[in-house]
Order: C-alpha cells, then sequence, then structure tokens
C-alpha cells in the first residue's frame, strides 16, 4: 500500500520508495495490542538510482487508503466487514493531562530545606 500510494503521488509506476516496518503484537502492559512502526523515506529511487522527492501527501488521505484496502480484503476474503470490525477494540480516548499532585511524590527527595527543629537544621530565616 505504501508503494502504491508513493507511486500515485510522484506519477512514476516504477518508483521504489524506502521504508521499513515491524509488527508489534503487545502495548506498554502486554496486553493484545497489534500495530505497526515503520519508517519510510520521503521519497524514493528512479530506475537509474536517481533519489526523487516525493510531493505532500496528506494523512488523512493515506488513512483513507488504507481502510479502504482493509475492507476491500476482508470482503474479497469473504470475510464479514461488521464481524471482523466487531473483534477490533474501539479507539482509545484521548489522554488527559495528568493533574498536578497535591502533595509531592514520596519516592523524590524534596528540593525544600529541611523545617527549623529538625535535628538543629535550621531552615531559612
Amino acid at each position: 500500500m505504501v508503494r502504491e500510494l508513493m507511486t500515485t503521488a510522484v506519477g512514476d509506476p516504477t518508483f521504489r520508495p524506502g521504508m521499513v516496518a515491524v509488527v508489534q503484537t503487545h502495548g506498554d502492559m502486554l496486553g493484545w495490542h497489534p500495530h505497526v512502526h515503520a519508517i519510510a523515506t520521503r521519497g524514493g529511487w528512479d530506475t537509474e538510482g536517481s533519489f526523487v522527492p516525493m510531493p505532500f501527501v496528506s494523512t488523512t488521505a493515506a488513512e483513507r487508503l488504507f481502510r479502504h484496502k482493509v475492507i476491500t480484503l476482508l470482503r474479497d476474503e469473504e470475510l464479514s466487514v461488521t464481524a471482523t470490525t466487531r473483534m477490533w477494540p474501539a479507539p482509545a480516548e484521548p489522554k488527559e493531562k495528568p493533574a498536578a499532585r497535591s502533595s509531592p511524590d514520596p519516592r523524590r527527595p524534596s528540593r525544600e530545606p529541611p523545617s527549623a527543629g529538625v535535628s538543629g537544621v535550621r531552615g531559612p530565616s
């Protein structure tokens, strides 16, 4: 799919993009979370070996093409798109920034000077 997207953007069917992709089947907490990590070049090579920069491709367009390809594959293999998509987890809600802590983390040393009255150590005057 990456090659198809890039060759269409460049307009050369012999265009060869560079890409490395790794499938990961778990998330941070080792729960089932299949996904792909990928790095792709921002261009590719023509038949003469010259690097050809690729014009901008919108993320939305790439996502729509990917979804279209996946649904078409499922339909071609006579798999129920509805049944299959029910197996996929619901999209994660956007993570909110953690609230500020009301008390300091007891595992971290305090940056505050000790209070006056602790074994002869005096605080700020």
